[in-house]
């Protein structure tokens, strides 16, 4: 089961200011593996538990936004 916890603003609105939303940024966790997907542009990442406490979900997201622009 997913929900949009707390943390997904967090993750929308960081992906927000990388690239302007031309299609929404949507941020879901599953509550079984604690796991955030962010979906945007028609792609979707995972951002593992592990990776947002430790703050490397912003690079992961970063790096997807550049991708995708290209």
């Amino acid at each position: 089961m997913k929900s949009h916890t707390p943390e997904c603003p967090k993750i929308e609105q960081f992906a927000a200011t990388l690239r302007p939303m031309k299609s929404y940024h949507l941020c879901l966790q599953d509550f079984n593996t604690k796991d955030y997907t962010l979906e945007f542009h028609g792609r979707s990442i995972t951002i593992t538990q592990q990776q947002f406490d430790d703050g490397a979900w912003q690079e992961i997201v970063r790096s997807a936004t550049e991708v995708s622009q290209n």
